[in-house]
């Protein structure tokens, strides 16, 4: 069984401020209590094999939901909104800076951004770290994808995602979800069939 590494925190309900479409807000809702049911009481010794279990129901539960649509300016000001990418492959990202394995998925989210680029294909970030942040962590990577900061209420209500970080989305091009991914391995190889694996829901997605 591989061995995905996770930065979670408390998973709480969420009293959302946001209006989603009920579709999602309900399935959304549906896949949390599913995924946390039972979770604080998982015997030691079979943590790991259970865990891995909820993660691939969790994953199986968001396939096909039609994500929320959003209206948002990146780091750079530009305006980025949901609706206006209809048409495109839109692989979403959750992140933060003091999280190890989203940090060390970045290089592989890079690449994915460069060999897609011209294509109908777009990767959005969304970071829960504030701007100067975000601008001072670029100077250590090269990152050449979107990145919205400060986004920890939009993941945690609107898009009911609570579950861990980092978290990876791709949606087809009528914006339903394709592929959900929770965790990221932190050894090279692993990363590497990441990778692959995304670039095969992409390229299916693509034709």
């Amino acid at each position: 069984m591989k061995r995905l590494l996770l930065t979670t925190f408390l998973i709480m309900p969420v009293l959302s401020g946001f209006s989603q479409p009920n579709a999602y807000s309900e399935a959304a809702k549906k896949c949390a209590t599913d995924f946390q049911e039972g979770l604080l009481t998982i015997a030691t010794e079979d943590r790991d094999s259970v865990f891995y279990e909820k993660m691939v129901n969790l994953r199986d539960c968001f396939l096909g939901l039609k994500f929320p649509d959003f209206s948002l300016l990146s780091i750079d000001r530009t305006p980025y909104s949901l609706n206006d990418l209809k048409g495109k492959v839109v692989m979403l990202n959750l992140w933060f800076i003091g999280c190890a394995p989203c940090v060390a998925e970045m290089p592989i989210l890079g690449q994915l951004a460069e060999e897609y680029q011209g294509k109908d294909f777009i990767l959005l970030t969304f970071s829960l770290d504030d701007n100067a942040s975000i601008m001072e962590f670029k100077k250590k990577k090269e990152l050449n994808f979107v990145i919205f900061a400060k986004s920890r209420q939009i993941i945690e209500e609107l898009f009911l995602l609570t579950f861990g970080y980092p978290t990876n989305i791709i949606l087809d091009k009528e914006g339903k979800i394709a592929e959900f991914k929770l965790g990221a391995p932190m050894d090279e190889s692993e990363l590497q069939k990441m990778k692959s694996s995304f670039k095969e829901v992409i390229d299916r997605l693509l034709k």
